[in-house]
């Protein structure tokens, strides 16, 4: 989920730049509102595109769920989801309950409104309010303040009439929800605001065509004071007036073809799935876990063909509690095997506590179609810049342990032996 999450906002950010830099000012409000809307949603769409399995030619090994040597009470400690992923959960789903809560808020002042405003007889459209308030329009309905002059209320009921005829409103709706998905994104705010500018700028290109530049402005100009009654709403006369009128200057050129830098952006957001997929990202190495390879074979430096563990009819077991069971239940067989073997000959380095030494090592083992297991190293070890004997001694401490692990009864495909690769992560910690 985290991948993902980092996919998405990436599309988001690379989305936003094409448009602050080669969109802006430069294209039609139009084409403006469709790149920004396409580069809000496809980042969410492409992450799921399925790539076939020729796009991906990395193998990577099964990756093991974590274990934890504590000094001096040397205990084993298999996470079954850990507190900090738990609290960060729980933060992130406050975060998005939060902020929808307050754009729920919009939804109710909105329908308080509809219920105190009074119709107007000759428009079902409109609502007539009694507090002085900026005029604004959501969802089919048009607010105005109920002493307007008969000329303002015409240009004031044509400009709101224009963003409900652009449903103008649902880009706002899915706008809300993607910000409350990722309220933990600094961006989301500035991107919404530049979408809901777009809106506006689109709407008075339209009423220029009909409307006279001075009149039209001046009208903007007066309201510009009142309040607005929610950010949610498209008020009359916000956001950033001073822009809006800079824009009714400036010829707008349609420049529809510029919709083509989404491309791109969709390449990028490919690119990024891709490489999720072939490499064992850092994120993903923090998973307790069972991780599936993604290329059916792999060769090791010996020459011995590893299976993909998805494709493998039984994984590895340990003799003593060999299964005959759902291949749930043998895997747990084989996993908490390795997580006993490992509690009972790892020691922690007296070296490394002397040094104070703390850190994850992953090791890397082959469970061979012998049974054996061998061909363990150090896939990603303990940072050592100053060539630390006390570091060296910790991962030695790692490697030494895969020397002892007993004969086991290897996977199988097809009713044959195979050799399957895994990759197990050890936390070095002092107590």
């Amino acid at each position: 989920m985290q991948v993902y999450f980092l996919q998405v906002v990436s599309g988001i950010l690379l989305s936003w730049l094409c448009y602050r830099l080669f969109l802006k000012g430069r294209a039609s409000a139009t084409t403006n509102r469709y790149f920004l809307l396409g580069g809000l949603l496809l980042p969410f769409v492409l992450p799921l595109v399925p790539l076939s399995p020729e796009a991906i030619t990395a193998a990577e090994p099964i990756l093991l769920p974590e274990f934890t040597l504590v000094a001096n009470a040397e205990i084993m400690q298999q996470p079954t989801g850990s507190g900090s992923w738990n609290w960060l959960f729980t933060l992130y789903v406050g975060g998005v309950i939060s902020l929808l809560i307050y754009h729920l808020s919009g939804l109710f002042s909105f329908l308080h409104a509809i219920q105190k405003a009074e119709k107007a007889d000759d428009d079902s459209r409109i609502f007539q309010m009694e507090k002085l308030t900026m005029p604004f329009s959501f969802f089919g309905r048009i607010f105005l303040p109920a002493s307007l002059s008969q000329e303002d209320k015409q240009l004031i009921v044509a400009h709101e009439a224009l963003h409900l005829q652009r449903m103008h409103s649902w880009d706002v709706l899915i706008g809300t929800i993607i910000h409350s998905v990722l309220w933990f994104f600094p961006l989301m705010p500035f991107y919404i605001r530049d979408l809901r500018q777009e809106h506006e700028f689109e709407v008075d290109h339209l009423m220029l065509k009909e409307t006279s530049f001075t009149h039209y402005a001046e009208t903007l100009l007066y309201f510009n004071l009142k309040p607005i009654h929610h950010r949610l709403f498209h008020s009359f006369s916000s956001p950033n007036l001073k822009k809006r009128i800079i824009m009714m200057t400036k010829n707008q050129k349609r420049n529809t073809w510029k919709l083509l830098l989404l491309i791109p952006v969709i390449g990028s957001m490919l690119y990024l799935n891709a490489c999720d997929k072939q490499t064992n990202q850092a994120i993903e190495a923090e998973k307790p876990a069972m991780e599936a390879d993604q290329s059916e074979t792999d060769m090791t430096a010996n020459g011995t063909e590893v299976m993909d563990f998805k494709q493998v009819s039984s994984p590895p077991q340990f003799k003593d509690c060999a299964t005959e069971e759902s291949r749930e239940a043998q895997e747990q067989c084989f996993l908490s095997g390795t997580m006993k073997h490992i509690g009972e000959n790892l020691k922690y380095p007296e070296a490394a506590k002397e040094e104070a030494i703390e850190g994850k090592v992953f090791v890397e083992f082959i469970v061979n179609k012998s049974g054996s297991v061998s061909e363990a190293y150090i896939k990603r070890g303990i940072p050592n810049p100053d060539n630390s004997a006390a570091i060296e001694a910790v991962n030695k401490a790692a490697l030494e342990v895969f020397g002892t692990f007993p004969e086991l009864i290897p996977a199988k495909k097809d009713g044959k032996d195979v050799a399957i690769k895994f990759v197990v992560p050890i936390s070095f910690k002092l107590s």
